[in-house]
């Protein structure tokens, strides 16, 4: 028996069917056998098939699940534009059809993103050349483009969130392939996190501008400038450790706590306000900012989400205020800050809006992070901390 003949040759008995393709790794042949029927439901498309069926199957044998594999391909190739166009270029592109198999046996969450839009496979080929991960300009550059000249606000935000759907299809695969390493793969997801959360604040203080005007604060010449807002990565996301089911730990901070929203500026993304700007003190916009910024983020769309976001790191936990001045930090960490709290801030670095608002936050709490010395409690309180953490793993 010859592969083909699974889809040419109609009188082959169920037994027959069953014991051949048992031999591919499926644990159920049955399944298999109908998904290779559905794939084949008109005369060009069985023919087209039939002629590469062979590699398919045995590319799809050496997958991690070769019956999830061809279940994955036989829904992408429902949704292709031109099934036999896409058939014949896998029959005669082996490197092409050992891709998608492995993807679609490997990973349901990028064999969705795949069948959810098809036409990405032959961007992601290209893709798959570069042997070193993309830049954080890059991704930062690359973001911008997706969300430029795109309405505002939500639409935006799903152009944002398409952006980063396919990229995380690229680095999936780029994974899977083995052409990067763990390292490499948990410091791309960190970039394009990074680059995410950054055109949210924009796209989201844009917003914010043409109901309120501008933050601005005494710059203590006898003039005004603007007052900042950083966004802190925390945890694995400040480490660039992310892995692909990572929620981003993430606090807010801002400066020019003493200042008031003036005017507005012309902004390019900020959507045609409905009347004057209603001024409101600095702290009410970050505050607004913050909470708009991390609904942006995790509230689920007909794009889905971004991520998970958690800001229990911040000071007084989920009890305090999402975002708080650079004054209120210093307050807070001088006065009651936590040995748990000096370990976050370790891995603590600037991942959106002002970078230099960000750095001077870093810096500033530097000596609170790393102490000259350690009395006995710290000790104490460090080893049960640790062991929390083993517990957890055990």
């Amino acid at each position: 028996m010859k592969p083909e003949d699974l889809l040419l040759a109609p009188e082959l008995s169920t037994e027959e069917v069953t014991e051949f393709l048992a031999r591919f790794g499926f644990a159920d042949p049955a399944a298999a056998d109908r998904n290779l029927q559905l794939m084949a439901e008109d005369v060009t498309t069985r023919l087209a098939l039939a002629r590469m069926v062979g590699k398919l199957l045995v590319v799809v044998r050496e997958t991690p699940d070769p019956d999830g594999a061809l279940n994955h391909f036989e829904r992408l190739l429902g949704v292709v534009s031109h099934p036999v166009n896409f058939l014949g270029f896998l029959g005669d592109t082996t490197e092409a059809l050992e891709a998608v198999l492995l993807i679609c046996g490997s990973s349901s969450y990028a064999s969705e993103i795949l069948i959810r839009d098809p036409e990405t496979f032959y961007w992601l080929l290209n893709e798959l050349g570069a042997p070193w991960p993309k830049s954080l300009a890059s991704y930062c550059t690359e973001a911008r483009q997706a969300i430029s000249g795109v309405g505002f606000d939500e639409d935006q935000l799903r152009a944002l969130a398409r952006f980063k759907r396919r990229e995380m299809l690229r680095i999936s695969a780029r994974d899977l392939l083995r052409i990067v390493d763990v390292g490499d793969t948990t410091t791309e997801l960190s970039r394009l996190a990074e680059s995410v959360i950054d055109r949210v604040y924009e796209i989201c203080r844009a917003r914010l501008v043409g109901r309120h005007g501008i933050p601005l604060t005494p710059d203590g010449r006898g003039g005004t400038r603007e007052a900042r807002f950083t966004v802190l990565g925390m945890g694995k996301l400040g480490g660039e450790e992310l892995n692909y089911s990572s929620d981003i730990d993430l606090i807010y901070c801002y400066d020019g706590e003493e200042g008031r929203t003036v005017g507005a500026e012309a902004v390019s993304n900020a959507p045609p306000a409905s009347g004057p700007p209603e001024t409101v003190s600095n702290r009410d916009f970050f505050t607004k900012l913050a909470r708009m910024i991390t609904r942006a983020l995790s509230e689920s769309t007909d794009e889905g989400a971004f991520y998970r976001v958690d800001l229990r790191l911040r000071p007084e936990g989920g009890a305090g205020n999402i975002a708080a001045s650079l004054t209120d930090y210093r307050n807070y960490y001088g006065n009651w800050g936590e040995t748990f709290e000096r370990l976050a801030l370790i891995k603590a670095r600037p991942v959106g809006g002002s970078r230099e608002l960000g750095k001077t936050f870093c810096e500033t709490f530097r000596p609170f992070t790393y102490r000259k010395f350690l009395d006995f409690a710290s000790l104490d309180e460090l080893q049960e901390i640790k062991n929390r953490i083993n517990a957890k793993l055990d």
